[in-house]
């Protein structure tokens, strides 16, 4: 089978990896070419061929529209081109065009777009997309139940045409990492560094948690909230023990060594980094948003979830986890144990089964 993957980058984020881990599946025994925006190298593996469209699009309304339009008719050129017997593309940036690309040239196999986050959160013209567009694909996947049932319900999305798919996780990268790794005493928390993630709230529930039981905050990832979270920490007298490291390129061998995973996310697509910390043996507490990390705890076997946005709870949890070694290794072992249904190796072929 030749697959056409389309996605703006593999420089960073969820739906990169998931990108990244499905295209390495699928390159085993598929034709894959993985068509990029980003003219800078791909900062996560990938499967098969790639080749780059051009350059990332410039702010502006009116430019974004032109480069939708532009690239509509480059990846039109690439399916001719390429004649893929599968079109599959990830995020709204990718899903347009594709769209549109597909209908220039009369595409009559299989074109696949795939939703990555809640998009009651998208901007107005991804929503407007949303409604106008994606009932022309053959399937839209889902990342989450939730994202699957807010498509049918408020985007008028045909429940037939719907497939809720989870992302994939690297399991035999998450045992090694677990093999060369001690435990260490610190908290983890990865993301973004915006709004979605959080982090201000855990800065105040880690405060509250530190009065009980000291443990360092480590953080993953970069973003726009650097500095004002920064300024929150000492704020809150707990920049001393907070750590913002950055983003990294294998976050399994800080998740292995982590004594605890929290997500304090306002809303979730799904959870990627909670998902590998678990396959790492992490135990996780999580706020139970309305999509993505409900579906991938079970609450009290495989972590913990606490009311969306309940800075006590948190702190509270966090604590229990902590100081109750018992519960701490339940959970660790259940976490183990649920997120083997999410490996890469059993998730990719349900997209090319679509």
């Amino acid at each position: 089978m030749k697959i056409l993957v389309i996605i703006p980058s593999l420089k960073r984020g969820g739906a990169e990896r998931v990108a990244s881990r499905l295209t390495t599946v699928w390159a085993a025994s598929h034709d894959v070419l993985l068509l990029l925006y980003d003219e800078q190298g791909p900062r996560y593996p990938y499967g098969g061929h790639r080749l780059c469209l051009d350059r990332a699009a410039r702010p502006g309304l009116w430019r974004k529209a032109i480069r939708v339009a532009s690239r509509a008719l480059r990846i039109a050129q690439v399916i001719r081109r390429f004649q893929p017997d599968r079109v599959i593309s990830f995020m709204e940036a990718a899903n347009i065009p594709a769209i549109l690309s597909a209908a220039m040239v009369g595409f009559r196999k299989k074109l696949i777009v795939s939703v990555h986050n809640d998009p009651s959160r998208f901007p107005r013209f991804y929503q407007w997309a949303i409604r106008l567009l994606y009932p022309f694909a053959h399937a839209t996947v889902a990342v989450s139940e939730g994202i699957s049932s807010e498509l049918r319900r408020n985007f008028g999305l045909a429940k037939s045409r719907v497939v809720p798919i989870p992302n994939p996780i690297d399991v035999a990268g998450a045992r090694e990492a677990v093999q060369q790794e001690q435990r260490g005493d610190y908290i983890l928390a990865v993301g973004r560094l915006n709004r979605q993630k959080g982090f201000d709230l855990l800065l105040r529930a880690y405060a509250k948690m530190r009065e009980r039981i000291r443990r360092p905050l480590v953080i993953l990832g970069d973003g726009p909230e650097r500095s004002s979270l920064l300024a929150l920490a000492e704020a809150l007298h707990v920049a001393g023990d907070v750590q913002l490291r950055g983003s990294v390129e294998n976050p399994f061998a800080i998740m292995a060594a982590a004594d605890l995973m929290v997500v304090s996310s306002r809303y979730e697509g799904w959870g990627v980094a909670l998902a590998e910390a678990m396959a790492c043996g992490c135990p996780a507490v999580s706020f139970a948003c309305n999509y993505g990390p409900s579906e991938i705890i079970e609450d009290g076997k495989s972590g913990l979830l606490v009311t969306p946005e309940n800075v006590e709870e948190l702190a509270g949890r966090m604590g229990d986890v902590l100081e109750n070694r018992d519960l701490h290794d339940r959970l660790a072992a259940g976490a183990t144990e649920r997120v083997q249904r999410f490996d890469a190796a059993v998730v990719a072929p349900l997209w090319l089964e679509t």
